[in-house]
Protein backbone atom coordinates (compact mmCIF):
# COMPACT_ATOMS: atom_id res chain seq x y z
CA UNK A 1 0.00 0.00 0.00
CA UNK A 2 2.44 2.33 0.88
CA UNK A 3 4.45 1.66 -2.16
CA UNK A 4 1.74 1.75 -4.43
CA UNK A 5 1.15 5.60 -2.76
CA UNK A 6 4.75 6.38 -3.45
CA UNK A 7 4.02 5.56 -7.00
CA UNK A 8 1.54 7.17 -6.99
CA UNK A 9 2.92 10.56 -6.26
CA UNK A 10 5.85 10.15 -8.31
CA UNK A 11 3.66 9.61 -11.26
CA UNK A 12 1.78 12.80 -10.20
CA UNK A 13 4.46 15.15 -9.28
CA UNK A 14 2.86 17.91 -9.23
CA UNK A 15 0.74 16.90 -6.26
CA UNK A 16 3.97 16.41 -3.73
CA UNK A 17 5.24 20.12 -4.47
CA UNK A 18 1.74 21.77 -4.21
CA UNK A 19 1.36 19.72 -0.59
CA UNK A 20 4.55 21.13 0.57
CA UNK A 21 4.31 24.84 -0.43
CA UNK A 22 0.98 24.48 1.52
CA UNK A 23 2.51 23.36 4.43
CA UNK A 24 5.25 25.46 4.34
CA UNK A 25 2.86 28.84 3.67
CA UNK A 26 0.84 27.60 6.68
CA UNK A 27 3.73 27.16 9.38
CA UNK A 28 5.02 30.58 8.20
CA UNK A 29 1.66 32.34 8.46
CA UNK A 30 0.64 30.42 11.87
CA UNK A 31 4.68 31.88 12.66
CA UNK A 32 3.47 35.40 11.33
CA UNK A 33 0.35 35.16 14.02
CA UNK A 34 2.41 33.85 17.07
CA UNK A 35 4.78 36.47 17.08
CA UNK A 36 2.21 39.18 16.65
CA UNK A 37 -0.52 37.59 19.41
CA UNK A 38 1.65 40.21 22.06
CA UNK A 39 1.24 43.21 20.06
CA UNK A 40 -2.16 42.05 19.03
CA UNK A 41 -4.06 41.05 21.98
CA UNK A 42 -6.16 44.30 23.46
CA UNK A 43 -4.87 44.80 27.24
CA UNK A 44 -7.48 43.36 29.94
CA UNK A 45 -10.37 45.92 31.08
CA UNK A 46 -9.30 47.52 34.51
CA UNK A 47 -11.59 46.68 37.18
CA UNK A 48 -14.70 48.56 37.75
CA UNK A 49 -16.04 49.73 41.18
CA UNK A 50 -19.07 48.74 42.62
CA UNK A 51 -20.94 50.84 41.71
CA UNK A 52 -20.55 51.03 38.32
CA UNK A 53 -21.38 46.89 38.51
CA UNK A 54 -24.47 47.76 40.07
CA UNK A 55 -25.36 50.46 37.30
CA UNK A 56 -24.48 48.53 34.18
CA UNK A 57 -20.53 48.71 33.03
CA UNK A 58 -21.90 48.42 29.26
CA UNK A 59 -20.31 51.72 27.97
CA UNK A 60 -16.70 50.46 28.85
CA UNK A 61 -17.01 48.03 25.87
CA UNK A 62 -16.75 50.51 22.92
CA UNK A 63 -13.12 52.04 24.43
CA UNK A 64 -12.37 48.25 24.89
CA UNK A 65 -13.22 47.89 20.74
CA UNK A 66 -11.60 50.87 19.91
CA UNK A 67 -8.54 50.33 21.66
CA UNK A 68 -8.35 47.07 19.60
CA UNK A 69 -9.00 48.28 16.34
CA UNK A 70 -5.89 50.33 17.20
CA UNK A 71 -3.82 47.79 18.06
CA UNK A 72 -0.58 47.50 16.35
CA UNK A 73 0.17 43.69 14.94
CA UNK A 74 3.40 43.88 12.88
CA UNK A 75 2.18 47.74 11.73
CA UNK A 76 -0.12 45.75 9.38
CA UNK A 77 -3.00 47.50 10.69
CA UNK A 78 -3.86 50.76 9.79
CA UNK A 79 -3.62 52.82 11.75
CA UNK A 80 -0.16 51.78 12.94
CA UNK A 81 3.59 51.27 12.89
CA UNK A 82 6.05 49.38 11.37
CA UNK A 83 8.18 47.18 14.19
CA UNK A 84 11.08 45.39 14.60
CA UNK A 85 9.69 42.52 14.19
CA UNK A 86 8.11 43.62 10.91
CA UNK A 87 10.99 43.96 9.31
CA UNK A 88 12.61 40.88 11.02
CA UNK A 89 9.36 38.61 10.10
CA UNK A 90 9.82 40.17 6.26
CA UNK A 91 13.64 39.60 5.86
CA UNK A 92 12.97 35.95 7.13
CA UNK A 93 10.26 35.16 4.74
CA UNK A 94 12.96 35.50 1.74
CA UNK A 95 13.95 31.74 2.45
CA UNK A 96 10.39 30.19 2.59
CA UNK A 97 9.16 32.19 -0.23
CA UNK A 98 12.60 31.70 -2.46
CA UNK A 99 11.66 27.72 -2.13
CA UNK A 100 8.03 27.94 -2.87
CA UNK A 101 8.46 30.10 -5.84
CA UNK A 102 11.25 27.45 -6.86
CA UNK A 103 9.52 24.10 -5.92
CA UNK A 104 6.32 25.81 -8.12
CA UNK A 105 7.71 27.03 -10.84
CA UNK A 106 11.58 25.58 -11.43
CA UNK A 107 11.85 22.59 -9.67
CA UNK A 108 10.31 20.13 -12.19
CA UNK A 109 12.18 22.30 -14.95
CA UNK A 110 15.53 19.76 -14.63
CA UNK A 111 13.69 16.93 -15.13
CA UNK A 112 11.39 18.20 -18.08
CA UNK A 113 14.57 19.02 -19.75
CA UNK A 114 16.56 15.60 -19.19
CA UNK A 115 13.37 14.19 -20.34
CA UNK A 116 13.34 15.94 -23.66
CA UNK A 117 16.86 15.29 -24.63
CA UNK A 118 16.52 11.85 -23.68
CA UNK A 119 13.36 11.85 -26.41
CA UNK A 120 15.32 13.69 -29.15
CA UNK A 121 18.48 11.87 -28.77
CA UNK A 122 16.87 8.11 -28.34
CA UNK A 123 19.16 7.88 -24.65
CA UNK A 124 16.01 6.51 -23.02
CA UNK A 125 16.82 3.03 -24.57
CA UNK A 126 19.78 3.25 -22.08
CA UNK A 127 17.63 2.66 -19.06
CA UNK A 128 15.08 -0.03 -20.24
CA UNK A 129 15.49 -3.42 -19.51
CA UNK A 130 14.65 -5.71 -22.75
CA UNK A 131 11.75 -3.53 -23.57
CA UNK A 132 9.18 -5.23 -26.31
CA UNK A 133 8.41 -1.60 -27.98
CA UNK A 134 9.73 1.70 -27.96
CA UNK A 135 6.74 3.07 -25.65
CA UNK A 136 7.43 0.56 -23.30
CA UNK A 137 11.15 1.60 -23.24
CA UNK A 138 10.34 5.07 -22.79
CA UNK A 139 7.89 4.21 -19.83
CA UNK A 140 10.87 2.54 -18.12
CA UNK A 141 13.05 5.49 -18.46
CA UNK A 142 10.52 8.26 -17.37
CA UNK A 143 10.17 5.55 -14.33
CA UNK A 144 13.48 5.36 -13.56
CA UNK A 145 14.22 9.12 -14.48
CA UNK A 146 11.82 9.82 -11.89
CA UNK A 147 12.54 8.05 -9.39
CA UNK A 148 16.16 8.91 -9.03
CA UNK A 149 14.83 13.15 -9.31
CA UNK A 150 12.66 13.29 -6.29
CA UNK A 151 15.64 11.55 -4.61
CA UNK A 152 17.70 14.38 -5.07
CA UNK A 153 15.11 17.05 -5.56
CA UNK A 154 12.55 15.78 -2.62
CA UNK A 155 10.32 18.58 -1.77
CA UNK A 156 9.92 18.27 1.56
CA UNK A 157 13.08 18.10 2.72
CA UNK A 158 13.61 21.72 0.46
CA UNK A 159 10.66 22.91 2.29
CA UNK A 160 12.05 21.73 5.92
CA UNK A 161 15.33 23.27 5.63
CA UNK A 162 13.95 26.53 4.06
CA UNK A 163 11.51 26.78 6.98
CA UNK A 164 14.71 26.23 9.24
CA UNK A 165 16.49 29.15 7.30
CA UNK A 166 13.89 31.31 8.32
CA UNK A 167 13.37 30.37 11.82
CA UNK A 168 16.77 30.37 12.64
CA UNK A 169 16.86 34.13 11.37
CA UNK A 170 13.98 35.31 13.10
CA UNK A 171 15.10 33.48 16.52
CA UNK A 172 18.96 34.92 16.15
CA UNK A 173 17.35 38.67 15.07
CA UNK A 174 15.00 38.35 18.20
CA UNK A 175 17.65 37.14 20.37
CA UNK A 176 20.28 40.52 18.96
CA UNK A 177 18.28 42.71 17.85
CA UNK A 178 14.72 43.43 18.93
CA UNK A 179 15.31 45.85 22.40
CA UNK A 180 13.58 44.01 24.44
CA UNK A 181 16.12 40.71 24.59
CA UNK A 182 19.30 42.30 23.29
CA UNK A 183 19.56 43.32 26.78
CA UNK A 184 20.59 39.44 27.66
CA UNK A 185 23.59 39.35 25.44
CA UNK A 186 25.07 43.07 26.14
CA UNK A 187 23.60 46.61 26.76
CA UNK A 188 20.41 47.45 24.66
CA UNK A 189 21.64 48.74 21.32
CA UNK A 190 20.16 52.34 21.18
CA UNK A 191 23.63 53.76 23.58
CA UNK A 192 26.69 55.15 22.76
CA UNK A 193 29.01 52.10 23.52
CA UNK A 194 29.69 49.47 21.48
CA UNK A 195 27.61 46.37 23.17
CA UNK A 196 28.37 42.54 21.62
CA UNK A 197 25.25 42.20 20.36
CA UNK A 198 25.83 45.51 17.61
CA UNK A 199 28.72 42.92 16.22
CA UNK A 200 26.28 39.90 16.66
CA UNK A 201 23.83 41.92 14.57
CA UNK A 202 26.77 43.01 11.86
CA UNK A 203 27.42 38.94 11.43
CA UNK A 204 23.86 37.96 11.25
CA UNK A 205 23.05 40.85 8.56
CA UNK A 206 26.06 40.04 6.78
CA UNK A 207 25.06 35.86 6.87
CA UNK A 208 21.76 36.92 5.78
CA UNK A 209 22.12 38.76 2.70
CA UNK A 210 24.76 37.19 1.71
CA UNK A 211 22.61 34.08 1.91
CA UNK A 212 19.99 36.09 -0.21
CA UNK A 213 22.47 36.87 -3.09
CA UNK A 214 23.59 33.09 -2.63
CA UNK A 215 19.88 32.08 -2.82
CA UNK A 216 19.34 34.41 -6.40
CA UNK A 217 22.18 33.01 -7.85
CA UNK A 218 21.28 29.82 -7.69
CA UNK A 219 17.78 30.56 -8.50
CA UNK A 220 18.68 32.04 -11.81
CA UNK A 221 20.71 29.13 -12.38
CA UNK A 222 18.10 26.28 -11.67
CA UNK A 223 20.81 24.99 -8.99
CA UNK A 224 18.58 24.93 -5.70
CA UNK A 225 18.48 21.83 -3.59
CA UNK A 226 17.19 21.13 -0.10
CA UNK A 227 21.10 21.12 0.79
CA UNK A 228 21.50 24.60 -0.42
CA UNK A 229 18.73 25.85 2.50
CA UNK A 230 20.82 24.07 5.09
CA UNK A 231 24.13 25.74 4.02
CA UNK A 232 22.24 28.81 3.93
CA UNK A 233 21.29 27.54 7.96
CA UNK A 234 25.02 27.06 8.71
CA UNK A 235 25.96 30.37 7.20
CA UNK A 236 23.80 32.08 9.30
CA UNK A 237 24.63 30.39 12.70
CA UNK A 238 28.25 30.06 11.64
CA UNK A 239 27.77 34.17 10.52
CA UNK A 240 26.04 35.47 13.95
CA UNK A 241 27.88 33.45 16.51
CA UNK A 242 31.39 34.77 14.48
CA UNK A 243 30.49 38.53 14.94
CA UNK A 244 30.23 37.72 19.08
CA UNK A 245 33.77 36.22 19.03
CA UNK A 246 35.28 39.56 16.69
CA UNK A 247 33.68 41.69 19.05
CA UNK A 248 36.45 40.45 21.84
CA UNK A 249 39.82 39.99 19.22
CA UNK A 250 39.78 43.35 17.59
CA UNK A 251 39.06 47.08 17.85
CA UNK A 252 35.29 48.51 17.73
CA UNK A 253 36.06 50.60 15.00
CA UNK A 254 36.88 47.19 12.94
CA UNK A 255 34.90 44.49 14.79
CA UNK A 256 31.76 45.62 13.10
CA UNK A 257 32.77 45.45 9.93
CA UNK A 258 34.86 42.50 10.20
CA UNK A 259 31.72 40.83 11.08
CA UNK A 260 30.02 41.56 9.07
CA UNK A 261 32.34 41.12 5.52
CA UNK A 262 33.67 37.73 7.30
CA UNK A 263 30.01 36.77 7.64
CA UNK A 264 28.82 37.70 4.13
CA UNK A 265 32.00 36.15 2.60
CA UNK A 266 31.23 32.57 3.92
CA UNK A 267 27.34 32.64 3.37
CA UNK A 268 28.43 33.53 -0.94
CA UNK A 269 30.72 30.53 0.11
CA UNK A 270 31.00 27.97 3.34
CA UNK A 271 34.33 27.05 2.24
CA UNK A 272 35.89 30.67 3.18
CA UNK A 273 34.90 30.32 6.71
CA UNK A 274 36.12 26.50 7.23
CA UNK A 275 39.55 27.71 5.44
CA UNK A 276 39.89 31.16 7.89
CA UNK A 277 39.23 29.24 10.70
CA UNK A 278 41.62 26.49 9.57
CA UNK A 279 44.07 29.59 9.31
CA UNK A 280 43.71 30.78 12.52
CA UNK A 281 43.79 27.58 14.46
CA UNK A 282 46.47 26.63 13.11
CA UNK A 283 47.98 29.82 13.53
CA UNK A 284 47.25 29.96 17.16
CA UNK A 285 48.68 26.26 17.65
CA UNK A 286 51.38 26.40 15.71
CA UNK A 287 49.90 23.18 13.90
CA UNK A 288 49.48 23.22 10.20
CA UNK A 289 46.71 22.91 8.59
CA UNK A 290 44.63 20.24 6.72
CA UNK A 291 45.17 20.68 3.01
CA UNK A 292 41.82 19.88 0.67
CA UNK A 293 41.96 16.95 -1.45
CA UNK A 294 43.98 17.14 -4.75
CA UNK A 295 41.66 17.40 -7.78
CA UNK A 296 42.06 17.01 -11.55
CA UNK A 297 38.79 18.02 -12.28
CA UNK A 298 39.49 21.20 -13.94
CA UNK A 299 41.55 19.54 -16.67
CA UNK A 300 38.03 18.59 -18.47
CA UNK A 301 36.10 21.73 -16.61
CA UNK A 302 36.36 25.28 -16.04
CA UNK A 303 33.27 26.24 -14.78
CA UNK A 304 33.09 27.00 -11.37
CA UNK A 305 29.59 25.88 -10.19
CA UNK A 306 29.49 22.91 -11.91
CA UNK A 307 32.78 21.76 -9.65
CA UNK A 308 31.37 23.51 -6.70
CA UNK A 309 28.44 20.81 -7.17
CA UNK A 310 30.63 17.95 -7.87
CA UNK A 311 32.62 18.84 -4.50
CA UNK A 312 28.65 18.79 -2.96
CA UNK A 313 28.48 15.38 -4.67
CA UNK A 314 31.75 14.06 -3.13
CA UNK A 315 33.15 13.81 -6.90
CA UNK A 316 36.93 15.33 -6.81
CA UNK A 317 38.98 13.36 -9.77
CA UNK A 318 38.27 12.07 -13.68
CA UNK A 319 38.17 8.67 -12.77
CA UNK A 320 34.98 9.53 -10.48
CA UNK A 321 33.60 11.75 -12.85
CA UNK A 322 33.61 9.07 -15.36
CA UNK A 323 32.69 6.15 -13.20
CA UNK A 324 29.24 7.82 -12.06
CA UNK A 325 26.18 7.24 -14.10
CA UNK A 326 25.34 9.79 -16.22
CA UNK A 327 21.38 10.68 -15.21
CA UNK A 328 22.91 11.43 -11.83
CA UNK A 329 24.66 14.13 -13.30
CA UNK A 330 22.09 14.89 -15.47
CA UNK A 331 20.37 15.54 -12.24
CA UNK A 332 22.11 17.51 -9.93
CA UNK A 333 24.08 19.44 -12.30
CA UNK A 334 22.59 22.88 -13.53
CA UNK A 335 24.48 23.06 -16.83
CA UNK A 336 22.91 21.75 -20.54
CA UNK A 337 23.18 18.89 -21.21
CA UNK A 338 25.48 18.67 -23.75
CA UNK A 339 27.67 20.57 -21.93
CA UNK A 340 27.84 17.69 -19.17
CA UNK A 341 28.39 15.17 -21.98
CA UNK A 342 31.11 17.18 -23.65
CA UNK A 343 32.82 16.82 -19.94
CA UNK A 344 32.53 13.53 -19.96
CA UNK A 345 33.47 12.74 -23.34
CA UNK A 346 37.04 14.97 -22.60
CA UNK A 347 37.61 13.20 -19.37
CA UNK A 348 37.05 9.41 -20.86
CA UNK A 349 40.05 10.56 -23.62
CA UNK A 350 42.01 11.92 -20.37
CA UNK A 351 41.77 8.97 -18.05
CA UNK A 352 41.95 6.27 -20.24
CA UNK A 353 45.23 7.81 -22.22
CA UNK A 354 46.24 10.44 -19.97
CA UNK A 355 49.79 10.45 -21.81
CA UNK A 356 48.80 11.26 -25.31
CA UNK A 357 46.55 13.58 -24.57
CA UNK A 358 49.06 16.40 -26.10
CA UNK A 359 49.51 14.15 -29.03
CA UNK A 360 45.80 13.54 -29.65
CA UNK A 361 45.02 17.40 -29.22
CA UNK A 362 47.66 18.20 -32.08
CA UNK A 363 46.01 15.90 -34.62
CA UNK A 364 42.52 17.20 -33.58
CA UNK A 365 41.30 14.70 -31.42
CA UNK A 366 40.12 16.29 -28.16
CA UNK A 367 37.20 13.68 -27.28
CA UNK A 368 36.56 10.10 -27.25
CA UNK A 369 33.84 9.91 -29.52
CA UNK A 370 36.27 11.40 -31.78
CA UNK A 371 38.38 8.18 -31.76
CA UNK A 372 34.82 6.10 -32.33
CA UNK A 373 33.43 8.78 -35.16
CA UNK A 374 36.79 8.69 -37.25
CA UNK A 375 38.34 5.25 -36.73
CA UNK A 376 35.15 3.16 -36.02
CA UNK A 377 33.95 1.05 -38.47
CA UNK A 378 31.16 -1.15 -37.02
CA UNK A 379 29.68 -0.99 -33.38
CA UNK A 380 27.39 -4.08 -32.44
CA UNK A 381 25.34 -4.93 -29.68
CA UNK A 382 26.72 -8.65 -28.81
CA UNK A 383 24.17 -11.03 -27.02
CA UNK A 384 26.89 -13.77 -25.27
CA UNK A 385 28.28 -14.54 -22.92
CA UNK A 386 26.82 -11.04 -21.71
CA UNK A 387 25.47 -7.87 -23.02
CA UNK A 388 28.22 -5.91 -24.81
CA UNK A 389 29.96 -4.32 -27.72
CA UNK A 390 31.59 -5.27 -30.28
CA UNK A 391 33.90 -2.31 -32.21
CA UNK A 392 35.20 -3.35 -36.17
CA UNK A 393 38.24 -0.64 -36.64
CA UNK A 394 38.96 1.08 -39.75
CA UNK A 395 42.16 -0.08 -41.74
CA UNK A 396 43.84 3.46 -41.86
CA UNK A 397 46.12 4.72 -44.65
CA UNK A 398 49.46 6.58 -43.70
CA UNK A 399 48.17 10.07 -43.64
CA UNK A 400 45.39 9.23 -41.05
CA UNK A 401 47.93 7.75 -38.71
CA UNK A 402 48.85 10.30 -35.90
CA UNK A 403 52.35 10.91 -35.17
CA UNK A 404 53.36 9.33 -31.56
CA UNK A 405 50.65 7.22 -30.99
CA UNK A 406 50.09 3.93 -31.02
CA UNK A 407 47.10 3.44 -33.00
CA UNK A 408 46.80 -0.05 -32.59
CA UNK A 409 47.46 -0.21 -28.84
CA UNK A 410 44.62 2.90 -28.72
CA UNK A 411 41.86 0.97 -30.70
CA UNK A 412 42.96 -2.18 -28.68
CA UNK A 413 42.42 -0.57 -25.02
CA UNK A 414 38.77 0.82 -26.46
CA UNK A 415 37.75 -2.53 -27.69
CA UNK A 416 38.47 -3.93 -24.08
CA UNK A 417 36.71 -1.13 -22.58
CA UNK A 418 33.76 -1.78 -24.33
CA UNK A 419 34.08 -5.56 -24.59
CA UNK A 420 34.13 -5.12 -20.69
CA UNK A 421 30.67 -2.86 -20.67
CA UNK A 422 31.86 -0.86 -17.17
CA UNK A 423 31.18 2.26 -19.83
CA UNK A 424 28.51 1.47 -22.02
CA UNK A 425 26.43 4.18 -20.45
CA UNK A 426 29.02 6.50 -21.35
CA UNK A 427 30.03 5.72 -24.57
CA UNK A 428 26.54 5.70 -25.37
CA UNK A 429 26.13 9.16 -24.44
CA UNK A 430 28.96 11.29 -26.07
CA UNK A 431 28.82 8.91 -29.29
CA UNK A 432 25.65 8.70 -31.77
CA UNK A 433 27.47 5.46 -33.57
CA UNK A 434 28.15 3.40 -30.14
CA UNK A 435 24.39 4.56 -29.04
CA UNK A 436 22.78 2.78 -32.09
CA UNK A 437 25.16 -0.04 -32.66
CA UNK A 438 25.23 -1.15 -28.68
CA UNK A 439 21.23 -0.26 -27.78
CA UNK A 440 19.32 -1.04 -31.20
CA UNK A 441 15.64 -0.16 -31.46
CA UNK A 442 13.47 -2.76 -30.53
Amino acid sequence: MFEQLIAYLRRYSRLQVFAACIVLALIWLRLFACLGATRCAPPQAPPAPAAAIAANAAPAAPALRAHRSLSNCFGFHCPGRVTTRTLVWLIASFFPATAILYALYNLLVRLREVEHAARVTGLYYLYADEPADDAEAWRQFQNYARARFWEYYNPWELMVFALGAGLLTVVLAELVIAKHSAGYLGKPLDVETLPVAFTAAAGLLGSTVGSMLFILRRYRTFNIYAFTYFQVLVAIAAGTFAGTFWHFMLAENLALFAAFAIAFLAALNIDYMVDLMVVLVARATGQPGVAPPPSDLATVIQNPDALDVLKTMSIFSVAELINTDPMRLYLNLPQPIGAIDGWIDAALLRFNFPGQVEAFAAAGVRRFSQLLNRFAETVTAVAAPYPHAAIQWRMLPAQELIPNVNLDAVFTAVSELALNGRYDRQFAVVSERFRVGRYPAP
